[in-house]
């Protein structure tokens, strides 16, 4: 997908998913080949996978950018999380139209794209150094109480707290798998 395309998409779901403009170019960026200044290989669109010989470790790019982050403690499968965060930050509602943007342009080739589950943000916390660019404020999970509220971990102190879901603003990174 060329920026072109993706500035049509962003044109046809602004108003559908009343975003700002500012998270809209927040979201452009995270899918077109350029993230916040790094540069990222192209995504692997021909059905192909990535085959290693040795099973990844926690931090190593995988060939169509995303990083390896671990075994998910939820779903025992390998998880995978964008390189970087997405810029700003984000209530609920705003971190799920990312991740459902994210899945919608096929970010990296994929579309299962989506926010981490408490004990998934405490892997990342406990591999932080190896998986990298994260900031020291506190990242949303999607772990949610039935009282409206949920789960966000401090990625400075390593610390839970539940916190109103809805108006709330954190930091946020999408995982897959």
């Amino acid at each position: 997908m060329d920026w072109r395309s993706v500035s049509l998409l962003v044109g046809a779901f602004g108003a559908a998913a009343s975003l700002s403009a500012g998270i809209w170019k927040t979201v452009a960026e995270r899918c077109t080949p350029r993230m916040a200044g790094v540069e990222l290989p192209p995504a692997a669109n021909d059905g192909t996978k990535t085959t290693f010989t040795t099973r990844p470790q926690i931090g190593d790019e995988m060939g169509d950018g995303t990083i390896f982050a671990g075994i998910s403690p939820d779903t025992l499968q390998p998880m995978y999380a964008t390189p970087l965060d997405a810029s700003g930050q984000y209530d609920s509602r705003e971190a799920e139209e990312f991740a459902a943007y994210l899945n919608r342009c096929g970010y990296a080739g994929h579309k299962d794209w989506r926010l981490p589950t408490a004990p998934e943000l405490s892997l990342m916390f406990s591999n932080l150094a190896a998986i990298g660019g994260f900031h020291s404020s506190s990242y949303r999970s999607s772990t949610r109480f039935e009282n409206g509220y949920a789960v966000k971990q401090s990625f400075s102190t390593g610390e839970r707290y539940s916190f109103a879901a809805g108006p709330e603003s954190t930091s946020l990174r999408c995982v897959r798998g």
